[in-house]
Parts: C-alpha cells; sequence; structure tokens
C-alpha cells in the first residue's frame, strides 16, 4: 500500500515537475522539511520529486523513437543506479535521484513491441514483425504509421489486441513496479497511460493506483475513446479497493476538446464537474519531450498564448511551427485560428496538422 500523504499529494506532484532543474536541499533539516529522519510529521508537507509520465520499449512511440530499455531500467534510472541505454551503448546517471516514479506506459499494444523484435516469438512472423526487423527505416516507418492509424481509427490490429497479450504484459508490468517500492525510501505506482486519440485529436490521460494489487484489466482507447468512460473504469476500480487517478495531458492538441465547456453536448454542470474532480483532480503542464500549454502556432488570435512559453520544450526544435504555418497559408488565408469556435481552418489542414503533431508527440 502506497503511504496516502505522497499518493494524494497530486498538486505538489505536478508543481515538482514545473520546476525543472531544482534539486532537493542537501540539508534534510532545511525549512520547510524538519527532516526525513526526525520521526515527525511536517505539518506544512513535504515535497518530494519524481517523474509521473514515462514510457520504456513496452510502449509503441517510445520504442518507434528507438527506446529498447525496460521498465526495471527506467526505475533503476529514477533511483539513481547508473543504467546503459541499450541502442547507444552509453551510461546515463541522475545526478539527483527521484523520490517516486510511475512508469506510464500505453495501454493500446502494452508490451507487444519487444515481442514482436523476438525473433524466436511468433510475433516476428506476422506482417507488423516483418516490416519492423526488415531493417530498412521506411518500412519501420510505415509500421510505426499503422500502429498510430490503428489507435486513431480505432481499429486494433487483431493479433497485437490479444487480451492474454495484455493482461501477461499489465501482469509482469505490476510485478516490476512493486519490486522497485521501498516504503520511506523509493515509491513507486501501478500506473498506465490511456491512449484515446480519436481522429488524431489528444484526450490522454494517465492513471494511477495506490494498491499494490492495482486491477487486473486496464483500460485502453480500444475499450472506449470518451472520456466519461475512463471515469466508469477508475470509479468500477475504486469500488473494488483499487484507489485511483488519472492526470491528462497536452489538451493543447485536442482540438479544444480537453476542456470544451460542452464535453458532451451539454453545458458542464456540477454533477460532472465534480466526477472530473474525483477521476482527474489535475492536468500535466510540463514533461520532458513536451507541454500541455497553449502556443502562438495553436493560438493565433490569443494575445497570452506566448506566455512564458517555449518552442523548444512545446515543439522540439520550431520546425513543426514553420510546418504549421505553411500549412496554414496552403489552406486558409482568412480564418487562421486552430483553437476555438471561431476561426477553424478546413478539416484536411487540421488533420494534416494533428498528424505532424501526433509523429512528434504520441504520448
Amino acid at each position: 500500500m502506497r503511504k496516502s500523504g505522497l499518493f494524494q499529494l497530486v498538486t505538489v506532484l505536478l508543481a515538482a515537475l514545473s520546476v525543472n532543474g531544482v534539486a532537493l536541499a542537501a540539508d534534510a533539516g532545511a525549512i520547510g522539511e524538519p527532516g526525513r529522519e526526525s520521526g515527525k510529521a511536517n505539518p506544512l508537507n513535504n515535497v518530494y520529486f519524481g517523474e509521473q509520465h514515462l514510457h520504456t520499449a513496452n510502449s509503441p512511440d517510445a520504442f518507434a523513437m528507438g527506446t529498447r530499455n525496460t521498465p526495471d531500467d527506467a526505475f533503476r534510472f529514477c533511483k539513481g543506479e547508473a543504467i546503459k541505454k541499450i541502442v547507444s551503448g552509453t551510461m546515463v546517471q541522475k545526478r539527483t535521484p527521484y523520490d517516486w516514479c510511475a512508469v506510464t506506459d500505453h495501454a493500446e499494444y502494452l508490451g507487444v513491441m519487444p515481442l514482436i523484435i523476438d525473433k524466436t516469438n511468433p510475433m516476428s512472423k506476422t506482417e507488423m514483425g516483418k516490416l519492423i526487423l526488415s531493417g530498412d527505416p521506411k518500412q519501420g516507418a510505415e509500421a510505426f504509421q499503422q500502429i498510430m492509424d490503428s489507435v486513431a481509427g480505432m481499429k486494433p490490429i487483431p493479433y497485437m489486441s490479444d487480451p492474454k497479450l495484455a493482461a501477461s504484459a499489465w501482469k509482469k508490468q505490476k510485478a516490476i513496479i512493486n519490486k522497485h517500492n521501498d516504503p520511506g525510501k523509493f515509491t513507486t505506482l501501478l500506473a498506465f497511460e490511456w491512449t484515446s486519440q480519436a481522429m488524431y485529436i489528444n484526450m490522454h490521460h494517465n492513471v494511477f493506483f495506490r494498491d499494490d494489487k492495482g486491477p487486473d484489466v486496464i483500460f485502453s482507447s480500444m475499450d472506449s475513446i470518451k472520456r466519461a468512460d475512463l471515469w466508469t473504469y477508475q470509479e468500477l476500480m475504486r469500488k473494488e479497493g483499487h484507489e485511483n487517478f488519472s492526470i491528462p495531458h497536452n489538451g493543447n492538441v485536442s482540438n479544444g476538446l480537453m476542456f470544451a465547456p460542452a464535453p458532451l453536448g451539454k453545458f458542464i454542470d456540477k454533477q460532472w464537474a465534480a466526477r472530473s474532480n474525483r477521476n482527474s483532480p489535475a492536468t500535466e503542464i510540463i514533461q520532458t519531450k513536451g507541454a500541455s500549454e497553449t502556443h502562438p502556432a495553436l493560438s493565433p488570435n490569443d494575445e497570452f498564448a506566448g506566455f512564458e512559453t517555449s518552442y523548444k520544450h512545446l515543439l522540439g526544435s520550431g520546425g513543426v511551427v514553420g510546418r504549421i504555418k505553411q500549412l496554414r497559408a496552403q489552406g486558409t488565408d482568412r480564418r487562421p485560428g486552430l483553437s476555438g469556435d471561431d476561426g477553424r481552418e478546413p478539416l484536411e489542414v487540421r488533420h494534416r496538422i494533428r498528424c505532424r503533431f501526433t509523429r512528434r508527440f504520441f504520448g
């Protein structure tokens, strides 16, 4: 069982993510944290630094970007151990270990990619296996595109969607998570990512559980793309004794749906707000590979869209920004907006823009 103090400090969790590069005070008795070894509770609450959005080779997007390291490697890295990057062979190590970590691999096709590149596994003989193992970058890109399209089109690839595969992968994931949980020293959380991305509209949520056992089955966008259905899953799991919460991210590429005033065709009411607050009490602001804030390239009519934003954090080198402007120029010269009900661009242009964002930030 994870301690309630750490599990429930969602706001502290996000605050820690937003101060990238700030290390814990060397003196455990510093102001604000009277000492972890004092045996006394801190009335001001302690701040714990960790990682709540992390993918491994078990996630198709991370795999496509070259990740071959495992969840076990990820936890060891977060604990401060030196690990070797499987592809490059270089050693990496955190200067300051984290206090906690959650590996949130995608529920969709969880753990399938390592099976596909295992030449002793029947999965390597499938169409996807042949493309990936061909050694041809173009065929590899085609394979990844097929996976993305299957998620966006809600058309699971049958031989990659066997419930037995998903159950086995999740069981192994839970075992590794619990293996690294060391109460009072390093906390791990059972977690996964629900990757709702219908028509390339991002509605992703990371889901976290408090207990050690966790659910037997995780919920993927192949089960449903609707956030209300994810909440129903969370509520059912809670009734079974698996306390949980979810954190959405990258609402800036949700085409306005993540925080729409009428998400289900009618305006938000008290009941909807209470349910949202119970299940998804916070939102991710920034992560290693991107941010959830808006940007002038996304919202050109919003005068505050550029406030304290960073091209590198949101859009990599900025090349994607240039491509968006190019697509906008090709598609329209009168309705340049990408977000909101006013000034939307033609569907084809919006789809092409989303495709390019998704290829860069699938997770």
